[in-house]
């Protein structure tokens, strides 16, 4: 039975701001690096919550740590595109979350492309038939 009270040697030097550990999955690098909340973060946030949407899971999988994931994600490095991901889906997303927060689309792009996917999809159409 493990209880929890051991530590590794040298644990007392690791450092963890708890307050941007939490949704780490959604978080961008720049936030996670200790930057301020912003237009572009919520863009990178953004991002990965249409990932969620479309796969019924959060990004980077339920089995992926959280610490991992920030390690991950402070590289620079994306989630592995979801099967289900059409290219240009896919493209928006790698546009949204693109390193370089300035290089980031803006909003008004990404509705518009959301309009063309959304308007360009079979399956959406028989989706809306159903409802």
């Amino acid at each position: 039975m493990d209880f929890g009270l051991s530590c590794m040697p040298g644990a007392a030097e690791i450092k963890v701001d708890l307050k941007r550990m939490g949704a780490v999955y959604w978080k961008s690098p720049e936030y996670l690096k200790g930057g301020r909340v912003s237009i572009e973060t919520d863009m990178y946030s953004l991002a990965m919550c249409i990932i969620e949407i479309l796969t019924d899971d959060v990004p980077w999988g339920r089995n992926m740590l959280p610490a991992v994931v920030s390690f991950r994600v402070k590289k620079g490095l994306l989630p592995s595109r979801p099967a289900v991901m059409t290219n240009k889906q896919w493209n928006l997303i790698e546009l949204m979350t693109k390193l370089d927060p300035a290089q980031r689309v803006r909003a008004s792009f990404v509705v518009d492309k959301l309009f063309e996917i959304v308007s360009n999809s079979e399956a959406f159409d028989m989706a809306a038939d159903s409802a």
